[in-house]
């Protein structure tokens, strides 16, 4: 916290400030609620950041900012069977928040070998805890303001990309353009 402090009084708009798991040692609420604060302090000082957290609520809560992108490390999963399960973290920055369906960590125990029974009540527990989370968020205001923010930033990515780098034929630009007409109608109704 200390130097989550100084890092706060010394950034500026010149500044790259990299934050690693910041609040890992706290209690979940407060560690989401201390890097959400410091993350909006960042924002104000206009610098330039990289924020990596296990919170994925802060995924929800900073995407408020027109300035926030979100984006993770994609993992590649391989199953041949239930005792031949393989996690490959590919080290491969892809655009957006990461799936929140998908449980690492039970992942992660299934390969050290925890009994069954361990895994199976682990895996029941993390899906309902899910599921009552995607209902909170489907009920929540601030989700929907989210998902049009971000519906309208990736618009906006897609037409700069468009305008800057697009070779294709007049009529296959419009109908390119077209299906963004389409997804963000989705984002907003």
């Amino acid at each position: 916290m200390a130097t989550s402090a100084m890092i706060l009084g010394l950034a500026t708009p010149r500044s790259l400030v990299i934050i690693d798991e910041l609040g890992r040692g706290t209690a979940p609420r407060e560690g989401v609620g201390i890097s959400h604060a410091i993350a909006e302090g960042l924002i104000q000082s206009k610098c330039f950041v990289f924020f990596a957290t296990h919170f994925n609520k802060l995924t929800t809560t900073l995407s408020r900012q027109p300035s926030v992108i979100n984006l993770h490390l994609s993992v590649q999963r391989t199953m041949k069977s239930a005792a031949n399960l393989g996690i490959t973290f590919q080290y491969k920055i892809v655009d957006g928040a990461p799936d929140d369906t998908t449980h690492y960590g039970l992942d992660l125990a299934a390969l050290a070998d925890l009994p069954s029974d361990v895994l199976s009540e682990g895996r029941r527990v993390a899906t309902r805890l899910a599921a009552l989370h995607a209902r909170e968020e489907e009920d929540s205001e601030s989700s929907r303001i989210a998902i049009r923010r971000k519906a309208l930033l990736r618009l906006r990515t897609q037409l700069k990309q468009a305008y800057e780098h697009s070779a294709l034929p007049d009529e296959e630009l419009v109908a390119y353009i077209r299906r963004f007409q389409v997804d963000i109608a989705k984002a907003f109704l």
